[in-house]
């Protein structure tokens, strides 16, 4: 008998590698009560005391729990069931069955590829609502208001992503009412997101613009020429016994304030378009960010200080420059001197 550091006798009393053991009191090899017995292996329904020896040999025998990697390790993937498959036949069953038209999934679960159906029932069906909606056309201080069917969308979810500042807009059952009193000119836009409850989805944008007020006569319709104009020049609209006429705009009076720019020249009697928003391009030596004012000495042209003197003048900003020679024009309201 052997004995350790610490006095404790191994292997201890009436050990043996198999078969029949007698277990006594310490020190003893005998047992008055019987005798215990030793597998040499691990033996289903047996009741008895295994040898260790026995057990780390049949665990050598075990089949490992996943296959091994043959070859290449990184070429492989493992699809479950103790099994490697390479990834290239992996990667062209999933698309041919998504192309094709066999089974789903076989029996297995989870399933082993998708079909386009089962692909759809996971992502769902495309939205084929339109990008850009109907666009609209506002006035600057005026109330807005505007009805969108949502029929538009084709069953889509509609989300508001934005919308212009202080406008109100109501998703409904049916419609969408947008309710806004615009304060600035220009293009504005109501951006929408409409899924299809799961996966899929677009954005869906409407163009509102906003005119100035003080148009006098509809966007793209052409007016009569009072009087000579030029290119480039900024231009009053006023009502000659019922007749919208344009002319030079100046700033010696509120009759003949500006109220829009010309891309051509006119004489009287002939017909123009008036531009009521955009870039002015017909000027020259402008200083690019500076606030530009309707000239009280030259019809249709600017300056970049409004009148020093002179009762009934005005004070009308037009517009900034953006380029030596491009001015964007922005006609705000003007002030009246009084000497």
């Amino acid at each position: 008998m052997n004995q350790d550091l610490l006095g404790i006798r191994y292997p201890p009393p009436g050990f043996q590698a198999e078969g029949p053991v007698t277990i006594g009191s310490e020190g003893e090899n005998t047992n008055p009560s019987g005798n215990v017995t030793v597998d040499a292996y691990p033996t289903q329904g047996s009741g008895n005391a295994v040898s260790s020896g026995g057990v780390f040999e049949r665990l050598a025998q075990k089949e490992d729990a996943i296959a091994p990697v043959q070859d290449n390790p990184t070429s492989y993937v493992w699809v479950g069931n103790k099994t490697w498959r390479l990834l290239d036949t992996i990667v062209e069953q999933i698309v041919n069955n998504l192309i094709g038209s066999g089974g789903e999934t076989g029996g297995e679960n989870p399933p082993e590829y998708l079909t386009e159906l089962g692909l759809e029932g996971i992502i769902g069906q495309g939205i084929t609502a339109p990008i850009n909606l109907t666009p609209a056309t506002a006035t600057v201080y005026e109330a807005f208001t505007y009805t969108i069917n949502k029929n538009v969308f084709q069953g889509g979810d509609v989300t508001l992503v934005s919308a212009p500042a202080g406008a109100e807009v109501s998703i409904g059952a049916s419609d969408i009412t947008v309710i806004w009193s615009p304060t600035h000119k220009g293009d504005h836009y109501i951006i929408f997101w409409v899924g299809n409850g799961k996966l899929l989805g677009r954005v869906a944008s409407m163009k509102i613009t906003v005119l100035p007020a003080e148009t006098v006569v509809p966007v793209g319709d052409t007016v009569l020429v009072a009087s000579s104009i030029a290119a480039g020049m900024l231009v009053n609209i006023y009502n000659d016994g019922g007749v919208p006429k344009i002319r030079p705009a100046i700033a010696t009076e509120v009759g003949r304030r500006a109220m829009a720019f010309v891309t051509q020249n006119g004489a009287g009697g002939q017909t123009i378009v008036p531009k009521f928003m955009g870039t002015n391009p017909y000027f020259t030596g402008l200083v690019p960010g500076t606030m530009y004012f309707l000239s009280w000495t030259t019809p249709g042209q600017i300056s970049p200080v409004g009148p020093n003197s002179g009762s009934g003048y005005l004070w009308q900003p037009v517009g900034v420059a953006i380029s030596p020679t491009e001015l964007e024009l922005d006609i705000k309201n003007h002030i009246v001197r009084s000497a």
